[in-house]
């Protein structure tokens, strides 16, 4: 069983990589954003140091803000109810699906963000960090990737969720510090952003790299776990009550 959500998995990396011309608008995007950010901060002591947390959260929520249109297609058309008939849990289907559009993305924009980095500032003490960085951060795409498939879940109750995605996707930039670290946020904002799952798989794995900031292993790892259980719950729970919807 679990042989053939990886094939899933496999299928959806390859077809993500023949849609090139979607990668590279990302890619052109995010070097934009990177170049304006590197000029807004400029004139800060450890500059590179700013870049590189940016480029983390970056890699972490353009990876987790896929847009999912097959499963949207798929519950629009009743497309969905075919899948009862496979001998595979849809549910999982759909998330191998989603994790395998996420993996190109992820992979395009953090090669590219270091490879920037590197060409503007050289090998930097920050390196030294990226290891436990990146595996932190494959873990937040994990854990977000699940809330954007509750996104397209909400697909079986209404009509178009343009609005909840692009508000979901707001939230997180500025929730989750992505353009300024929330050690600069109101004691009130940052509170706030510690409710919401942004704080834990955004802020939290790219302030790692932030030389001022503290870090809270045991705070880091049961948010993480407990972001992903209530993520799994829900998307599983709205999941079959769509089909029951459409039944």
């Amino acid at each position: 069983m679990i042989k053939a959500y990886f094939h899933i998995y496999y299928l959806s990396v390859r077809k993500s990589k023949s849609l090139w011309m979607s990668q590279v608008s990302k890619i052109l995007f995010f070097g934009f954003v990177l170049l304006a950010y590197s000029a807004l901060w400029s004139n800060f002591a450890n500059t590179s140091n700013w870049i590189l947390y940016f480029i983390i959260t970056e890699w972490i929520f353009l990876a987790s803000s896929e847009s999912f249109r097959q499963i949207e297609s798929d519950i629009a058309n009743g497309n969905v109810q075919i899948l009862l008939n496979q001998p595979i849990d849809p549910f999982w289907s759909y998330l191998s699906m989603i994790w395998g559009q996420s993996t190109i993305t992820a992979t395009l924009v953090l090669f590219f963000g270091l490879f920037m980095h590197f060409f503007m500032f050289g090998f930097t003490q920050d390196f030294k960090q990226l290891p436990i960085v990146l595996i932190m951060g494959l873990m937040s795409i994990f854990t977000l990737t699940i809330f954007q498939f509750i996104l397209h879940i909400l697909r079986f109750w209404m009509e178009n969720i343009r609005p909840i995605v692009l508000l979901w996707q707001k939230s997180a930039l500025i929730l989750g510090g992505v353009i300024i670290p929330l050690s600069f946020y109101p004691p009130w904002l940052k509170s706030a952003s510690q409710l919401t799952p942004f704080y834990s798989t955004l802020f939290l794995p790219a302030s790692k790299i932030l030389t001022f900031q503290t870090f809270d292993w045991r705070l880091y790892g049961s948010s993480i776990v407990i972001w992903s259980l209530i993520g799994l719950i829900l998307a599983k729970f709205l999941f079959q009550q769509g089909f029951k919807k459409l039944n």
